[in-house]
């Protein structure tokens, strides 16, 4: 069993991104090895990112999501990359020209989850993939966003964002403490002094709250940034 690997945690980590993003959507996969203990969803035509090919689809699980990530760990001969973010459970493996991605949490009865296939290892490694256009956002020198996305919901807003860059964990996190500290932003959370290998940290301001996620691959940092907004009625 691996757990955080070099190559896989990087796109694991855009991944989960993404995943989170198009969660009320579910696409075929071919060719995803599947448990009988695992029911699939509802299946519709595959969709395209940024250049980049994904097919998603949802499951269901009467065993653990501790099971499934068992059965895929066995079933890659313990070659893939297992990660933790928040309530999911992530089992990943690079093939060379395709991700194999598995995300699953526990439920009242087994888990759920999806299984997703994505040309990303080939894109990335060939740089073929269109760049969002880059709104304002605060980033060191140097920095690419390889996606920016907004969302609207009924009672709140969103943009999530990703960018990476070959400063350390230690030299983002300080970065953007000062620049949102100095915003008037104060801190929720934050795991500095913690032993993970990623930064997490919560700030608050006003109706507006971020999440930041910062994790080192070999000499790429990734910074995954969630801002939500509040919808406020305008007093009358």
């Amino acid at each position: 069993m691996k757990r955080a690997t070099v190559v896989s945690k990087l796109l694991t980590s855009s991944l989960i991104l993404w995943l989170l993003l198009m969660s009320s959507h579910s696409m075929a996969v071919a060719d995803f090895p599947v448990p009988k203990f695992i029911q699939i969803g509802s299946v519709t035509p595959s969709t395209n990112q940024f250049g980049m090919n994904f097919n998603i689809r949802r499951f269901d699980s009467r065993k653990s999501a501790a099971d499934v990530i068992a059965y895929y760990d066995q079933h890659w001969e313990g070659r893939a990359a297992i990660t933790e973010y928040g309530v999911w459970s992530m089992i990943g493996i690079n093939t060379g020209n395709k991700f194999y991605n598995v995300q699953v949490q526990d439920s009242s009865a087994g888990a759920w989850g999806y299984l997703s296939i994505s040309d990303m290892p080939e894109r990335l490694a060939k740089q073929d993939y269109s760049l969002p256009g880059e709104k304002k956002f605060p980033k060191m020198r140097g920095s690419t966003i390889v996606n920016d996305q907004l969302n609207k919901d009924r009672g709140k807003s969103s943009r999530t964002l990703l960018l990476t860059n070959n400063f350390s964990v230690a030299a983002n996190g300080q970065y953007y403490l000062n620049h949102y500290l100095g915003k008037g932003w104060s801190v929720v959370a934050d795991n500095k002094n913690s032993k993970m290998l990623s930064r997490v940290m919560t700030l608050q301001k006003g109706h507006q709250m971020m999440t930041m996620t910062i994790s080192k691959v070999e000499n790429i940092t990734s910074v995954v940034t969630n801002i939500e907004t509040a919808n406020v009625l305008p007093l009358r």
